[in-house]
């Protein structure tokens, strides 16, 4: 697998719903990602709850931004499931 293939990097943008369900099956078949940024991509809680069921597939994630997106208390249950699923993922600030 290439370095590629183990990072996900989104720079500001606008993900509807639809797009953070489709760039979650992406990561549901992607078990050796690493590092997953999409920090101020406006993703709301539907999309964020997407995204952190597609990331619990893997057991190889070590950073995670999800930061400045209004995903709201709603996304609380799936993001502690995969901070208790990624054994690697580093908690708080580097």
């Amino acid at each position: 697998m290439t370095r590629f293939d183990k990072r996900f990097i989104v720079c500001v943008c606008v993900c509807v719903i639809q797009g953070a369900e489709h760039i979650a099956s992406i990561l549901s078949r992607a078990p050796l990602m690493a590092d997953f940024r999409m920090a101020s991509s406006r993703v709301g809680p539907k999309g964020g709850i997407a995204l952190c069921q597609g990331l619990v597939a893997g057991r190889n994630l070590v950073k995670l931004d999800i930061s400045d997106n209004p995903m709201t208390a709603k996304v609380a249950t799936a993001l502690a499931a995969l901070v208790q699923a990624q054994p690697n993922l580093k908690v708080g600030s580097a």
